[in-house]
């Protein structure tokens, strides 16, 4: 079975993918998009993702998008291979976790974001941050 990744590290969630899978190692194609070059955005991508957004996998011919999503997906397809600390087989223990990522997705990821792009990106590209330019 081939699985395919379609990420670019810039993007929070594809970072959590990417480290997922790599931390399980799991043998995936790196399909590395770049949302600078704005590749995400081009009609081929656009058969992989409708939405245009990363990380979305290819699994075999089956795709999906959004992290919470092929997190959960993977975690079924590599049972035996993913310690079940990752996502536990109770149905309690599931849903704490289901909890976290739902809380996550809406709350931590924005800030994150916000501080990842002041303090990595914004430099890198050699504009004045938010907090320069007041």
């Amino acid at each position: 079975m081939v699985l395919k990744l379609y990420y670019d590290l810039i993007s929070q969630p594809s970072r959590a993918i990417y480290m997922f899978l790599k931390i399980n190692d799991i043998e995936f194609i790196n399909c590395a998009i770049a949302l600078r070059k704005r590749e995400h955005l081009t009609e081929e991508y656009a058969k992989i993702n409708p939405f245009q957004k990363v990380p979305a996998i290819d699994h075999d011919g089956f795709k999906l998008t959004e992290s919470v999503a092929i997190i959960r997906y993977l975690v079924r397809e590599y049972c035996g291979k993913i310690p079940n600390h990752w996502y536990p087989s109770g149905s309690k223990e599931k849903a704490r976790v289901d909890e976290f990522l739902s809380w996550q997705h809406l709350n931590l990821r924005l800030n994150g974001t916000q501080f990842f792009r002041e303090k990595f990106i914004i430099p890198e590209i050699g504009r004045a941050s938010c907090r320069e330019r007041v």
